[in-house]
């Protein structure tokens, strides 16, 4: 890893960093090869033989190349960071990404909950207008029946006190005929007995 990503400042390992791993390899060899051409060619010139002028010359070539790896770090240093930030940004659109699902997703939910909790007082309300005519309905019934009942046992006390007092009235017109008759039966006997008496003494006179 060339940088920090654990959501703190940025930080550089250079050993840690592959481009300068890769970088440094490849210096390292050409400043070998640099070296041991140089030194070649100083062997060349005192006749095949090493000197410290050859070992000095060709130190020079490999450390040549090991300034020039040295210059590239500055180079690799703001690669590394501009890769780290690429990689902050990215992490940071993924979080607002998530976070923007996350929100849509609650949003979502709580209208889902809305709708829910909705319904439910809609079939609550609905249960009880139901319950509450059902309700209605059964007294206005039992109401209704009892005023029908009231007006039925009305009708027959009616009745009978009116067939009580008709057979009242019947009674008394059969007691005053029996009465009527009686009293004809007991007048037309008297009558009878009257003109029995008034015969007898000319029957008398004429014996």
């Amino acid at each position: 890893m060339t940088g920090s990503r654990s959501g703190g400042d940025f930080s550089y390992d250079l050993g840690r960093d592959p481009m300068y791993r890769q970088a440094r390899e490849q210096y390292q060899t050409a400043g070998r090869l640099a070296m041991q051409d140089t030194m070649g060619q100083a062997a060349a010139l005192t006749g095949g033989y090493g000197s410290s002028y050859g070992q000095q010359t060709g130190q020079q070539a490999y450390n040549a190349y090991l300034q020039q790896l040295n210059e590239i770090v500055p180079e690799l240093y703001v690669q590394a960071r501009e890769q780290w930030q690429s990689g902050e940004a990215a992490l940071y659109d993924r979080y607002q990404l998530l976070s923007s699902r996350e929100q849509s997703d609650y949003a979502r939910y709580r209208d889902q909950m809305s709708d829910y909790y909705a319904e439910l007082d809609d079939a609550r309300s609905a249960y009880a207008s139901a319950a509450k005519l059902a309700n209605d309905n059964y007294w206005s019934s039992l109401e209704y029946q009892a005023d029908r009942e009231d007006a039925a046992n009305a009708q027959y006390w009616k009745q009978l006190a009116y067939a009580d007092k008709q057979a009242a009235a019947a009674e008394a017109a059969a007691k005053a005929a029996q009465n009527a008759a009686a009293k004809s039966t007991g007048t037309a006997a008297g009558s009878r007995k009257q003109k029995t008496a008034s015969s007898r003494p000319a029957a008398a006179v004429r014996a």
